[in-house]
Order: C-alpha cells, then structure tokens, then sequence
C-alpha cells in the first residue's frame, strides 16, 4: 500500500518517530477562478530569492465558481517558507495575452536573472495566427513590474501546424545562461515535407533588449515527422541542453532526443534518450530538464524525469530518470527507475494517458519527483493524486512512492493538472495546479524539508521532510 504522508516525520532510527501536523499544502487565493501555471509550462515559475519565495501564476480560471478572474500575470511573495503569500505590485500585473482577440493567453515564460525576473509571452489569436511576443520584468528588490515591450520577431508557430489546434500548441521557454545573456527555445515555423506542415524546433539568443537570428535545431530538416521543444537548461560551462521529442518507433511512444549547444553557437550531435516515451502527445509528460550542483560522489549533473512506453498490449509505462555529467556538448547519459506500472495505476484506452505531469526538484543532495496518477487504477480523471519519491543524488536509489497531496472535490482534467519544482534553502519548494473539467483552477504551495546536513536522507524513512497534510487542512 502506498502510504499517505501527512506529518513531519524526524528520523525514527535516530531520535525516534514525533509526529507534527503539516501546515501544507497552502493554497494561493483565489482558488476556483484561480491560479495556474499557464498553457506552456515551461520556466521558473518558482523560485528563492535572498531568503524569500516568489511565485509567478496566471489567473485564468473560466469555471463557475469564485469570482471573475483577470488574465493576468502575478507576482506573489512569502516571507515565511510559503505558508503566507503576498502579491506585489498588483495594479501593473501585465496581462499575458493579446488584447482584442479573445482569451488568448498564457503561451509564457519566466526566467530568474539576479534581483530581476524576465516574464515572456506569446501574442495571438484564438485561430493560432501569431502576432508577435511581449516580454517584461519584475524588480525583486522593489517588488515592481517594468514596461512591456512588443517583438515581431522571432516568429512563432504551433506545434502541431497540419491539424486544427487552438493556440495553446505554442512552447515557448526562456534559458538564462548568463547576466542578460538568454536563450528562447520555442516552436517556430513549420517545414513542408511531402504534403504535410511538420512543426520544427528553434532557438534565438537574447540580450534583454534585442533578440537574435532564429536557429532551426539540427536534425530537423527534411525529416517527415514533428518536432517539439520539450525543455532546456544551461550548464555552468555555459552549453545550452536541448530536449525536444518528435514520434518514435515504440507502440506509443515518441523520441526524447538531447543536443547541446556551445557559447558560440555550435551544435553537438543528436543524442537519443529513448524512441518510448509514454504517449507523447500531451505536454507535459516531460519533466523540466534541470541542473543539479557538484556534489561529494558526483559532478555537475543534468537531470530529466519521463516516463518510458514498455510496448505490448495495455498501457504499461515506467517512470525514470535520465542523467549525464554536464559540461560537454554530447554527454553520456543513464537512467534509473523510480517506479514501475504496478505503482502507477497507468488509465485504459479511451482516457487521457498518465502521468498528466512530472516535475523534478533538487536540494541538499536530495532530488524529489513529483507526478499525478489516477488514485483507482482506473485512469478515470476522477482521481488524481500527487504522488511523489526522493533519492539522494548520489546513489540514485530512490524511495517508495508516496501520497503527496490528495484531489480536491472536484473532478480533474487530466491535460490541465500542473506541478512545478524549485530548490530552497529549507528543501524543495512544490506548486501544484488542479483544474475541473469546467475549468475551476486550486494552485497550492508545498515544502519538502531537506535537512542541510551530509547523509541527512534516510532511504525507508523519509527523515525531517514536511509532507502536506490531508486536503482542507491548510
């Protein structure tokens, strides 16, 4: 039985068990009208800063309970490890959209540079006509939004541009590789092949103030098949990691591919993690590609999590974890498994495919997974919950799953279901986003504690970790 972790449990085999009440999840207000990640998740939509967090959310809840909400971009902040947030700034919160043709929003990222953050977003139509990007920053010293300023240019596309989508298939993603020194990953113009408009993976540097010429990642060209950004990092030796997929040979999985690209711009071989990823066809089934420090035991290394299509009949997935020593334009890469299909109630045919999310968090030599699986074993959107499992990043050995956080009362849309994670000082800092079919959106804030102190994780017993209490409790 996977056990539900509701309590502060402070290492049995050294102290013995105290059991605290947890003070989380903590629910960002307003809930229902309410608070989510966006429509392209993909950025630092969390994070530290001198001792403080900050969250960026968008309130675009269109269901019927809660009230109007705004469309627009938040700057929030806790002063007390998430179990407070005040906004900042509200009366110049920018609207992330394009006014004047309709609710058309949140294709946006956020990137953390010093005291500042860089918000970027995606103007279009609700036909998926592009027309053009808007980026802007928010003070953290001041706790200010800036000015927005309108680019034509780079230009953007849909992922999938051959078949009727709504605009919610633009990715994009802001990589910051040094002080005012970016890169923009996004899905730009597709590429006739045959008869069909594939989409096509790019990326453009950018100053702040001026952005580069669009470079198509290589592999792409003449290939009759899709692309699509997934996520991407830069090391400390300033080479930038991408992470696109586009379809694969397994049953019904697509290709998770790596590239790395230099200061200079140049571009290292394609490295393919898997040609299995489970289902990939909804974003989000990725995690964000991180960066996890130098440590005893290990280097710099690069971590993603997903989950990997076992073939035959039903839907059988394990969930792994890919790393490779950063540093290097083709790094080696290894995976480990963090659980198998008997531990992730995977859904039948005729649902939306699980997990609808993943989120991988790093602190004090522990890393922290995060995902949403169907609670039944049914895969019935009913029954989402927040699962999670840890290991230390040396051995890789990881923990059995537990219960993070339980649905709320209402029923879950698998594609709208969000989890973000950041490293603090205390652990690892979790948002979480569960959104009904009628579109009510809950963003909620967890801690993971993680003690700073060498060998402070005990395997079995997850020792001085914060798990959320039981829905209702914050």
């Amino acid at each position: 039985m996977i056990p539900v972790l509701g309590q502060l449990v402070l290492g049995a085999a050294l102290v013995g068990p105290i059991i605290t009440p947890s003070p989380y999840p903590v629910t960002f207000q307003p809930a229902y009208k309410g608070f989510s990640l966006g429509e392209s998740p993909i950025g630092q939509y969390g994070f530290e800063y001198l001792g403080a967090q900050y969250a960026f959310l968008f309130q675009a809840g269109f269901g019927t309970l809660g009230a109007p909400c705004d469309y627009k971009c938040h700057a929030l902040r806790s002063a007390d490890t998430g179990l407070t947030w005040t906004e900042l700034d509200a009366a110049h919160a920018p609207f992330a959209g394009e006014v004047g043709f309709g609710i058309v929003l949140d294709q946006a990222t956020v990137v953390r540079d010093g005291a500042t953050a860089v918000l970027l977003w995606v103007r279009a139509s609700s036909s998926s006509a592009f027309h053009g990007i808007t980026t802007d920053t928010f003070d953290l010293s001041a706790g200010l939004w800036g000015t927005p300023a309108d680019y034509a240019a780079p230009v953007l596309d849909v992922t999938l541009p051959r078949i009727p989508v709504s605009n919610r298939a633009f990715v994009v993603q802001l990589i910051r590789r040094g002080t005012q020194d970016y890169i923009l990953y996004y899905s730009g113009p597709g590429e006739t092949v045959v008869t069909l408009n594939r989409a096509r993976s790019y990326c453009a540097t950018f100053n702040g103030t001026a952005f580069g010429a669009a470079t198509k990642l290589p592999g792409q060209t003449g290939v009759d098949q899709d692309f699509r950004p997934l996520s991407a990092v830069a090391d400390s030796a300033g080479i930038t990691h991408f992470l696109r997929e586009n379809q694969g040979a397994g049953l019904l999985g697509s290709t998770v591919s790596h590239t790395g690209m230099d200061a200079a711009g140049t571009f290292g071989a394609t490295q393919i993690l898997t040609d299995a990823q489970y289902w990939g066809v909804t974003q989000g089934i990725v995690s964000q590609l991180i960066t996890v420090p130098a440590a005893p035991g290990h280097p710099e290394r690069l971590a993603c999590c997903l989950s990997v299509d076992l073939g035959g009949p039903g839907f059988l997935a394990n969930l792994n974890m890919y790393t490779a020593p950063a540093g290097a334009l083709n790094p080696v890469w290894s995976d480990s498994l963090i659980t198998g299909d008997n531990a992730f109630a995977l859904c039948p045919a005729g649902n939306d495919p699980l997990p609808a999310s993943i989120a991988l968090g790093y602190s004090n030599r522990t890393l922290a997974c995060v995902w949403s699986v169907s609670a039944d074993g049914s895969g019935d959107p009913d029954t989402f919950d927040w699962y999670i499992s840890q290991t230390d990043s040396g051995t890789l050995a990881w923990s059995a799953p537990a219960i993070l956080e339980t649905r709320p009362y209402f029923s879950e849309a698998a594609r709208s279901n969000q989890v973000y994670a950041y490293t603090m000082g205390a652990g690892i800092g979790i948002l979480t986003v569960w959104a009904s079919n009628s579109g009510d959106l809950i963003a909620r804030f967890s801690l993971l504690a993680v003690p700073a102190i060498p060998g402070g994780f005990i395997f079995g017993t997850p020792s001085t970790a914060i798990f959320p209490a039981a829905i209702g409790a914050a």
